[in-house]
């Protein structure tokens, strides 16, 4: 992978934005990225990982150290960083989650984090050309945080993790690495390498193997319950069941079957002794059956014969009875018809007397009615209505001419009604029609007036909308400064706080000098004391050998052996403890003088720095401008909220221009609806009333035959004043046909009494010739009443079926074929039944006890056999996954060494890593060094995990323990073994192109030769094609590394960046 270019804005201590070109970089193959401790070099590291992953390098840090505490709340931070790998050149840009102000009100809102990916042309990235803004060039591939993820991984090959491990080698991390116990090391290679999976495998293998010795042991003991319940249900003897209990599983079933086959061959042949003994009962109980029916049949016989003997006492008194009953019966069919008769006279009475007052109620309104009223008052009491005579027949024809003409005349008035029922209704509309249309014409005046008055309206409003344009326009463009004036205001507060911290700094500065001349003045003290002490001591030194001078022996200055005349100390001689005291006073005097020297020189350039960001600006001037700036800036976000209001006034101002456009639109458009409608409906109205007039007057005659009607109309003269309404003449014309009606529907009442009387006569006559009496007396005469008829019924019924079921009972075969003296012994034969009972019941409860047994031994067998087959079938899918689990976690025979599965893959990329780092450790240590894999302890406190490491040491040939490197051999021993791990992992992943490696300090502990080993080693890398980025503030390898990356702190605190490349 080829890192481009990154731009990156309020990210940590970069307050600003700033661009790094790793292609100006990659020219050279090798740069320095340098700069104070804590001025941001990790943090650009960071960068690169969180615009790839979204999280930074290290994952213990925290993801807010990428929001820069300097940047002010309105720079959002980001990363922009555009890269190349196997699968196409991508550019990604990043935003992180972080709080911000609330743009309403007070506090503050989370920001969410944001990502976008492109994907671009090849040539997109050709060196020195400029890709633009984010967006202007290559094809966005996805916004969503979880998918550009995923896309960035496939690209790239690695994960967060094994990508830390390989293109940044992290501070410190190998060093401890190299000297971690073997088991620390099995963690960051199950990290980097991804062997969690191998640690699942054997989590898993190890539940599965709890999981078959759980059902292994549920199937031994489903066999050994199976078995006793066998056992608890065959009560076998105990010599049969220990036998069973000692044998092997797989012979239980057999063994348990032949058992249970055994006493089914028992329970067999006791179940044939039963039914041979079931077989005697039955044959005693037959006998008993018989002999029983045999006494009852006798008995039955002489019972029957006793009532057919009073049965035949009975005979002639139920003949009578049945002759009685028959001319009863032959009654209670004629007297109906003679009832119905009487009934259809008193119905023609009645009808004679209705058809009477119809005429006399009708006659006034109808006319002459003489020929139904003659037909009305004919006698009927003796008359016949069968054979009609001469009289009879004259009124019906005038009554059938009278009618023929009633029913005429009540078509004629039927049909009248019908015509004039629609003009009486609209003669009944006319006064409100004519009403609603005066109304109407009101209101059309009125609406007028409305239209007016809106198209007035109108006209005065584009005055109006202009006034309100002007407003805010005006708001507009003094808003439209709010942004320019929010810079002014931070450039106004940053100057006014850097003029503060220009006086903290020159206070600060004062009292620093202050301080640099006290500690100069004590550091010359301090010296002139030594040089003085040290002088007196020099002086006085041959005293202080002459003191420890001994006859006879040497001098320690000349070796003579006599000592004619020692020096002699005098009173100002000083000894050399106190001179190295003034030496130790002296040494740190002006170590606090450096101190001072240095605290000066640094506050003295942070105010020039200071005064140079300032360029003469005063503190007054300063907040008189802030306070300016400030106040402009109210008015301007004051204006923002005015647009808004100004804004929603125009257009709640141009929707009610609309609506009273639309209004005004309405009116003219009800206005001609109107004007239309009333003309139409007074046009309806005259032909209205047109019509009643002619109709009014085309049926005057009618109202004329009424005489209430005249009566009403008829002023104080008698003579009609009014003419008479429709509704009248329809209510004169009803009248008169319901009259009609009325005296019709009598008519035809009084003919169908005279015709059902007719037909009551001949049924009555037909009824006494069918039933055989002379009279209707003579029926009268036989009738029986419900009561007395349903008694003799009764009485005849009774005995004839008492008659035919003595003789049905005597006929049966079973009582003629019986002797006249019959003999039988029933004691003795329910003894036998008994007897017989007794040994069945107990031969089939043995039997079918035994054969119980022989069932519950049958079906124990059975589950003994399934018991022993289920526990192979277990035996047999368990054992492999035990072995498994046991060879896997290292408790197997067949594992030797006793490694888990997880530290044998771990130890043999392990080995993999220890090889590539040996590549490169020969050259860095000049041939002395080698790494070698142990599977022995490193020492007595770790476990053997096959991850302990030793450094072979060629110049002694020892193996020695990695934490006796010294601090430079740790380094560099580490460096080859984080370049082996990044090998390792990229072959791994695919053999993916590391092209972009960065290398974070360390160096300082190297000697100038190592030094150069590592840069070599390092320069092989770049001849390999990749570019390495060295992380370090070591002064020598700014001298060495000419391209580079420079950050430093600016007097805010703040950090800026420049990149020198070519």
């Amino acid at each position: 992978m080829q890192l481009h270019s990154m731009t990156l804005q309020a990210v940590g201590p970069f307050a600003g934005r700033h661009t790094v070109d790793f292609a100006a970089l990659a020219a050279s193959g090798i740069f320095l990225l340098e700069g104070p401790t804590g001025a941001g070099k990790s943090t650009l590291i960071d960068a690169v990982v969180f615009a790839l992953y979204g999280k930074v390098a290290s994952a213990s840090t925290s993801d807010d150290r990428l929001r820069s505490a300097y940047a002010d709340d309105a720079t959002d931070s980001f990363v922009d960083l555009t890269f190349e790998t196997a699968a196409g050149v991508f550019r990604v840009l990043r935003t992180p989650e972080r709080q911000r102000a609330k743009k309403r009100g007070e506090g503050t809102t989370k920001q969410q984090a944001t990502v976008k990916l492109w994907r671009l042309p090849s040539d997109a990235v050709t060196s020195g050309a400029g890709l633009g803004e984010p967006g202007d060039v290559g094809e966005l591939t996805s916004t969503r945080l979880d998918e550009v993820g995923l896309e960035i991984q496939r690209a790239v090959g690695l994960d967060r993790a094994q990508f830390v491990q390989t293109i940044v080698l992290p501070q410190g991390e190998f060093a401890s690495f190299l000297r971690s116990k073997p088991e620390d090391r099995k963690g960051l290679l199950q990290k980097v390498f991804g062997t969690e999976v191998y640690d699942r495998a054997e989590a898993a293998l190890v539940t599965m193997r709890k999981t078959a010795d759980q059902q292994l042991k549920a199937a031994q003991g489903g066999v050994q319950v199976s078995l006793e319940t066998f056992l608890a249900t065959s009560a076998l003897d105990p010599e049969d069941a220990e036998t069973l209990r000692a044998a092997r599983p797989e012979h239980l079933g057999k063994l348990a079957a032949e058992h249970a086959h055994e006493l089914a061959e028992t329970a067999k042949h006791l179940e044939v002794d039963a039914a041979a003994a079931r077989e005697v009962l039955g044959g005693r109980r037959q006998a008993l059956d018989l002999g029983r029916g045999t006494l009852d049949a006798v008995a039955r016989r002489d019972a029957l014969r006793v009532e057919s003997a009073r049965l035949a006492e009975a005979a002639d008194e139920v003949r009578g009875l049945a002759d009685r009953l028959d001319a009863a019966r032959r009654a209670s069919v004629v007297l109906p018809t003679v009832d119905a008769e009487v009934a259809a006279r008193d119905g023609l009475a009645r009808a004679a007397a209705g058809l009477a007052a119809a005429v006399e109620a009708q006659g006034p309104v109808v006319g002459d009615l003489s020929s139904i009223d003659a037909l009305a008052r004919l006698d009927w009491s003796d008359r016949s209505a069968a054979h009609t005579d001469d009289e009879v027949m004259a009124a019906r024809a005038a009554v059938e001419t009278a009618v023929a003409s009633l029913v005429e005349r009540r078509t004629a008035d039927t049909a009248q009604v019908v015509l004039l029922d629609r003009v009486a209704r609209l003669e009944a509309g006319l006064p409100a029609r004519r009403a609603r249309l005066e109304e109407a014409t009101v209101a059309l005046d009125v609406t007028r007036g409305e239209l007016a008055a809106a198209a007035d309206a109108l006209a005065e409003r584009p005055a109006a909308r202009s006034a309100l344009e002007a407003e805010r326009d005006a708001a507009r463009a003094l808003a439209a400064q709010v942004d320019a004036l929010r810079e002014q205001e931070r450039r106004a507060a940053t100057t006014t706080e850097t003029i503060a911290r220009l006086s903290a700094l020159r206070t600060e500065l004062g009292q620093a000098e202050s301080a640099l001349t006290v500690a100069a003045g004590q550091a010359q003290q301090a010296a002139d004391q030594e040089r003085e002490l040290r002088r007196r001591w020099i002086e006085g030194i041959a005293g202080e050998i002459a003191g420890d001078l001994r006859p006879g022996e040497p001098c320690p200055v000349c070796g003579g052996h006599e000592h004619p005349a020692p020096a002699t100390v005098g009173d100002d001689h000083v000894g050399k403890e106190r001179v190295e005291q003034a030496e130790a006073a002296r040494q740190e005097a002006e170590r606090e003088l450096t101190a001072r020297h240095a605290s000066v020189t640094g506050l003295a350039e942070r105010v020039a720095a200071h005064e140079a960001l300032l360029d003469g600006v005063d503190t007054a001037a300063a907040a008189t401008e802030l306070e300016a700036v400030r106040t402009r800036l109210r008015e301007a976000e004051a204006a923002g909220t005015a647009v808004q209001a100004a804004e929603r006034a125009v257009v709640d101002f141009d929707t009610e221009t609309l609506a009273a456009e639309s209004r005004r639109s309405r009116l003219a458009e009800q206005v001609a609806a109107d004007e239309a409608r009333l003309e139409h409906d007074g046009a309806a109205i005259t032909a209205d009333e047109t019509e009643v007039e002619t109709a009014r007057a085309a049926h005057r005659d009618v109202v004329t035959e009424a005489p209430e009607v005249v009566d009403a109309l008829a002023g104080d003269a008698g003579q009609p004043t009014e003419v008479a309404t429709i509704s009248e003449i329809v209510a004169v014309l009803e009248r008169r046909v319901s009259a009609i009606t009325s005296v019709l529907e009598v008519c035809a009442s009084h003919a169908s009494a005279v015709q059902s009387l007719a037909e009551r006569e001949t049924e009555r006559v037909r009824a006494l010739d069918d039933h055989d009496f002379p009279t209707v007396q003579a029926a009268r005469d036989a009738w029986l009443d419900r009561r007395e008829l349903a008694a003799v019924e009764a009485r005849v019924s009774e005995h004839r079926s008492a008659q035919d079921r003595v003789a049905a009972g005597l006929a049966e075969p079973s009582l003629v074929a019986l002797p006249e003296t019959v003999e039988v012994d029933l004691d003795a034969l329910r003894a036998a039944v008994t007897e017989a009972e007794a040994i069945a019941h107990e031969a089939t409860t043995r039997a079918a006890v035994v054969a119980q047994r022989a069932a519950d031994m049958e079906r124990g067998a059975r589950h003994v056999t399934d018991a022993v087959v289920a526990l192979d079938t277990v035996r047999d899918s368990t054992e492999p996954v035990i072995r498994m689990a046991n060879l896997a976690t290292g408790a197997s025979s067949d594992n030797t060494r006793s490694l888990t599965l997880t530290t044998f893959v771990l130890m043999r990329r392990f080995e993999d890593v220890v090889a590539a780092a040996n590549d490169r450790l020969a050259t860095m240590s000049d041939g002395r060094y080698e790494l070698v894999r142990s599977d022995d302890r490193e020492d007595v406190s770790t476990r053997k995990t096959g991850l302990a490491m030793r450094v072979l040491d060629h110049s002694t040939e020892t193996a020695r323990d990695p934490r006796t490197l010294s601090g430079g051999e740790t380094f560099y021993v580490s460096l080859c073994l984080a370049l082996g791990m990044a090998d390792v992992v990229t072959a791994e992943a695919g053999g993916i192109d590391l092209g972009t490696l960065f290398v974070d300090e360390g160096f300082g502990s190297l000697d100038p030769e190592t030094l150069d080993s590592v840069l070599g080693v390092l320069g092989g890398l770049r001849a390999g094609g990749r570019v390495v980025g060295v992380v370090s503030h070591v002064e020598a390898l700014k001298q060495t590394i000419a391209d580079g990356i420079s950050v430093r702190r600016l007097p805010d605190g703040s950090s800026t960046l420049t990149v020198r490349a070519g």
